[in-house]
């Protein structure tokens, strides 16, 4: 089923449109994003060697925010197109959790990439292994499909994209926006 993704109400650039589809194979988490419309407005970061780094949402960046169910605990991945990308934890609403596995340190958590030109647009698959999801292996997980894009022009005009906003400012943060549901062995290879 494709999931809409609205732009937050200051978003000034309507020439995109961004649909995303997400579900849990091998253990694995599977986001597809679906870029329609005037893709010439839309910056797409360089490839790079895929690392860790901090900053993604400065420019074009698709993110994923997991919870489990019933709980204020969620991880957030940011994926750059160019192949860069972080992973954090959180305890509850922004409050960084202590960190019990240096994500940096971790190139085995790397989410895996793939960039398709189609006729109608661009998709952007990603791939979460079990090993990112490591120590939330819950069956019901609520999540935020969310991306910011940034515009081909010389300031980089951003326009943030997810779920559901329910803030005057973008916050892909607010737990009432992980509104899409994952059911199924999260972290576990079948």
């Amino acid at each position: 089923m494709l999931l809409p993704l609205k732009a937050h109400p200051t978003n000034k650039n309507r020439a995109i449109r961004l649909q995303a589809t997400l579900h849990i194979q091998a253990g694995a988490v599977h986001v597809d994003y679906y870029l329609s419309g005037d893709l010439s407005t839309l910056h797409v970061p360089p490839p790079c060697i895929p690392r860790f780094r901090d900053g993604l949402w400065q420019d074009t960046c698709f993110e994923l925010f997991v919870g489990p169910l019933g709980t204020r605990t969620y991880r957030e991945f940011n994926i750059s197109p160019s192949g860069a990308w972080a992973i954090y934890d959180f305890s509850d609403w922004r409050q960084a959790a202590p960190p019990t596995i240096n994500w940096a340190k971790r190139a085995d958590c790397a989410p895996q990439l793939q960039l398709n030109n189609t006729a109608s647009g661009l998709q952007v698959s990603v791939r979460i292994s079990s090993v990112a999801l490591q120590g939330i292996a819950y069956k019901s997980l609520q999540c935020g499909v969310s991306a910011v894009l940034a515009q081909n022009n010389a300031e980089r005009t951003r326009s943030f994209w997810a779920l559901a906003h329910y803030e005057v400012q973008p916050d892909f943060h607010d737990r009432r926006g992980f509104v899409a549901y994952l059911e199924g062995e999260l972290g576990k290879a079948t």
